[in-house]
């Protein structure tokens, strides 16, 4: 398996932890381009034209919060060098052209580094209802999709 690890942490860390913080980013700081853009681009593009069943999930997503997101997704890269937002397409900074045809979750996962998790209110709870996970921390989309964010966070939380 190929390593795609970036030279720097492009979070600030949390005190003097090596670990990047948890917090809020502001609406033009969530989405980030570094050092490991080309490769992690290239291995998100393989996972999701060869393995999408494991990468990509929806259970039930509103059509209007996974526009909602990709919105915000072009927003953002119509201000970045490197990208060229049309109304039709989106060609990223490696010189891949995306057509703004399809699923916009699925459209938004193929423009950006960043995972995207979209959890939607179901009576008391959030709950994943979309997603597309290329590069998950010790779990697998398919153990999280359509279920509540408390169970997402505490594993030993059942249905």
């Amino acid at each position: 398996m190929d390593e795609i690890l970036q030279k720097v942490i492009p979070y600030p860390a949390q005190h003097d932890a090596d670990l990047p913080g948890i917090g809020p980013l502001d609406s033009n700081g969530w989405i980030v381009q570094d050092d490991a853009f080309a490769g992690q681009m290239r291995k998100r593009d393989q996972l999701l034209n060869n393995s999408s069943h494991l990468v990509h999930a929806d259970a039930g997503a509103s059509s209007d919060a996974k526009s909602e997101v990709l919105e915000q997704v072009l927003e953002i890269l119509r201000k970045r060098a490197g990208y060229l937002v049309t109304q039709y397409r989106v060609t990223r900074p490696d010189g891949i052209t995306i057509p703004l045809q399809g699923d916009p979750l699925w459209i938004a996962a193929q423009l950006i580094q960043e995972d995207l998790c979209l959890h939607e209110k179901r009576g008391d709870e959030h709950v994943l209802t979309s997603a597309v996970m290329c590069f998950p921390a010790s779990w697998t989309l398919a153990e999280k999709i359509g279920r509540p964010l408390s169970a997402i966070r505490d594993p030993r939380h059942r249905d």
